[in-house]
């Protein structure tokens, strides 16, 4: 991971301001947040969150390269998009974000990890 994982001080303060919101938008998908609920695999709710939400997914990738979602459509790779979401999604941290997101918005806040 890149600046999500690695940012420190008032830089990891500034990207988890950005990165609640993002999580929030996706957790209020009531049906991504049931089929968390009920053991969604992480390939599925990777192809879910590009097909429903890709504009939060270019958002969050963008968001730990450092870079404007703008910088970040011009350099991503459809190969790439995939294992990079995964590791966002398997990642602890991102996880309980997501999933304390999830719970406020009326989902039990378990992961696709």
């Amino acid at each position: 991971m890149g600046v999500l994982r690695d940012a420190r001080g008032e830089k990891a303060l500034a990207a988890a301001a950005e990165l609640i919101p993002i999580l929030g938008e996706l957790a209020e998908d009531k049906a991504l947040a049931e089929g968390f609920k009920k053991g969604m695999k992480a390939g599925e709710a990777v192809s879910r969150l590009l097909a429903e939400h890709a504009s939060a997914v270019l958002r969050l990738l963008a968001l730990d390269d450092g870079i404007s979602p703008e910088e970040e459509g011009e350099k991503l790779s459809p190969l790439d998009v995939p294992g990079r979401l995964l590791a966002l999604l398997r990642d602890p941290g991102c996880a309980a974000l997501f999933g304390s997101a999830a719970a406020e918005n009326g989902g039990n806040g378990s992961s696709a990890a």
